[in-house]
This record gives C-alpha cells, structure tokens and sequence, in this order.
C-alpha cells in the first residue's frame, strides 16, 4: 500500500509530465504556424517574380487566408493588451494625483473650517463694538463667551 508521500510524488510525476507533454506539443504547433507563414511568403516571393505551378498555387490559396487570419488575430490581441495597459497607466496617474491631493472630502471640510473661521473672527469684531459683548468683556474672558448671544 502506497504512503501519502508516495502518492503525492506520483502525483507530482505526472503533473510535471502532463506539462512537458504539453509544452512540447505547443512548440510544435507554434513551428507549423511559423512554418506555414513562411511558406506563403516564399510561395507570393515566387510569384511575384513569375507564374507559379498548379501546385504552388493551389498551396498558396489554401495557405494564404489560414496565414492572414493569424495575422489578424495578433494584431487584434496586441491592440488589446496595449489599450489595456494603457488604460492602466492613465488610472494609475489619476490614482497617485488623488493621492497626492488627498482626498475631495478633506479638502473640502478644510476649506469649510477656513470659511467657519473666517466668519468667527468677522462676528467677534461685530460683537466687541455691542453694548452687551462690553458687559461681558469684563465679567467673561473671550473662552467662555457663549457663540449664540
């Protein structure tokens, strides 16, 4: 009877064995792609410099649209990553604007609190000159002025 060990080795084995058969068979799927785009490009070389074979030509038309699909396919998926990326960078730029800035929120309630000081200061010169801020003026010190009267 197998140990737990030894079941995750075998486990491991074939994992790993599962991952070189596939890599193996992706290179070799990735070599006939490249294959076939540079048979097409011999094949137009050639006929551009004259009329080809029945042959070559037949391989031409079925290897061409196969070839310009692929083609296609990839610049569509690099547009893609790069719009991506992109989009990205652009966020990121906002995001460490923000940061910098701190947040709308703060800066708004720091500009509130200037406001509010602001209108204190401007009340408390208008109620030195009433007649009831000179009572209290001096029965009180300024701390313990109430704000409503």
């Amino acid at each position: 009877m197998p140990t737990p060990t030894d079941q995750a080795t075998q486990q491991d084995e074939r994992a790993t064995e599962r991952k070189e058969k596939k890599k193996a068979r992706d290179a070799k799927y990735r070599q006939r792609l490249r294959a076939a785009a540079d048979r097409v490009a011999v094949l137009e070389e050639l006929a551009g410099r004259g009329p080809l074979t029945e042959e070559q030509a037949a391989e031409l038309a079925a290897l061409q649209p196969k070839v310009a699909q692929r083609k296609q396919k990839t610049k569509e998926r690099h547009a893609k990553e790069y719009q991506a990326r992109k989009a990205a960078a652009e966020r990121v730029v906002v995001l460490e604007e923000l940061a910098g800035r701190g947040s709308w929120l703060r800066r708004r309630r720091r500009s509130w609190r200037r406001s509010s000081r602001r209108w204190r200061n401007r009340r408390s010169k208008r109620r030195k000159i009433t007649r009831s801020s000179i009572r209290r003026e001096r029965v009180l010190p300024i701390g313990l002025w109430c704000w409503r009267s």
